[in-house]
């Protein structure tokens, strides 16, 4: 998105499958919390942009592969550097298909993007499956990007967070 990837942007954002007629279609679904497994920062295979209005690059990038290559939750602002997580959200009934929000904050005093609109966070909808691995992540593509600070990813459902995942993104990077 931004990359925020995952929902299927693991697919990006997210990656996750749901079979048509399953039982778990016809239950109200219940949200039990979000577990977090790799993170870091990871190499992507950038499959498509989709518009997305409340994001600060106008667009969510939808990934088809993913690679951890570190697992940090200190971010060097660079161009090109992806970071992010994997997770899943539990809850029953397993396999049943939900829609989320997902938030992006920034850190103070959030971004500017290259049209002058200031961002404190970004924000999108995302369809994930219970019981289903899914990713989200991020990509320094613009200077403008780059906020030093605590970003945090957060989860919403029916005006509830779900879960959260943060790293530290900073500037003060090794040379390599």
């Amino acid at each position: 998105m931004r990359r925020m990837r995952g929902l299927a942007a693991l697919g990006a954002f997210w990656l996750a499958a749901l079979a048509s007629g399953s039982p778990a279609a016809s239950e109200e679904p219940r949200i039990d919390g979000m577990r977090v497994g790799a993170f870091g920062i990871y190499r992507e295979t950038l499959d498509r942009l989709e518009p997305s209005a409340r994001t600060a690059m106008g667009y969510l990038r939808i990934v088809t592969e993913r690679e951890l290559l570190q697992s940090t939750e200190t971010i060097c602002a660079r161009l090109g550097v992806t970071f992010g997580f994997d997770f899943k959200i539990e809850g029953a009934p397993v396999g049943a298909l939900l829609t989320l929000e997902a938030v992006t904050r920034f850190p103070p005093p959030g971004m500017v993007n290259d049209k002058g609109q200031y961002f404190q966070q970004n924000e999108y909808e995302g369809r994930v499956v219970i019981g289903a691995s899914s990713s989200r992540s991020f990509t320094f593509e613009e200077p403008w990007e780059m906020v030093p600070g605590i970003w945090t990813f957060e989860f919403h459902h029916r005006g509830r967070k779900v879960g959260e995942k943060s790293f530290e993104v900073v500037t003060a990077c090794p040379v390599s």
